[in-house]
């Protein structure tokens, strides 16, 4: 996934080098309005087909995890809550990761 979304921003910074003469040369034939449609059809196109390749991204790292699921709200806000207790007043300047492990996979 990462290699496609790679592609297609490289894809996307090309196309609008070799799309922007093109759109000044129909803005001045035409108009401002139709020269907006191309790099509109080519954002929607980007955007469909990141959205294609990322929907499973929560499962993902839903796998890296050790518990093989994602942390509910509850479990976030009791790690949350927590710093808000005397237990806590030790903690200073630090980052508490509460991501069942998925940190240490990566």
């Amino acid at each position: 996934q990462g290699l496609v979304i790679g592609i297609l921003s490289g894809a996307v910074a090309t196309g609008t080098l070799i799309f922007m003469p093109l759109a000044a040369w129909i803005s001045d034939v035409w108009n401002w309005r139709v020269a907006l449609a191309i790099p509109t059809a080519g954002s929607l196109l980007s955007l469909s087909a990141f959205l294609l390749f990322a929907l499973d991204l929560p499962q993902k790292f839903a796998d890296m995890s050790v518990f093989k699921r994602l942390a509910s709200a509850e479990e976030q806000a009791r790690a949350a809550a927590f710093l808000l207790t005397e237990d806590s007043n030790y903690i200073t300047g630090q980052s508490i990761r509460s991501d069942g492990g998925v940190t240490r996979s990566m």
